[in-house]
């Protein structure tokens, strides 16, 4: 996937993937959307996972953006 240059290409990217994003992700856009709070309806498991990270943010446990984006790269290119 290619890097979005324009509004118009990511109205087209969006349009073309809804159809295929499950019920939490299309209540997640729904509820931004709508100005609701994204966080109002998310699955007990994704809150714990949200927990869990900040709690190993806070303790450090952080990997540096560039690397991580390093490792993405290297897994789309397989």
């Amino acid at each position: 996937m290619k890097e979005k240059e324009n509004v118009a290409e990511k109205k087209e990217f969006i349009k073309e993937h809804i159809d295929a994003a499950d019920e939490q992700t299309v209540n997640m856009i729904y509820d931004m959307l709508d100005g609701n709070d994204l966080l109002e309806n998310i699955s007990p498991e994704f809150e714990e996972a949200i927990r869990r990270g900040i709690e190993q943010a806070d303790n450090g446990q952080v990997i540096p953006h560039e690397e991580v984006m390093n490792k993405f790269r290297q897994w789309r290119s397989k």
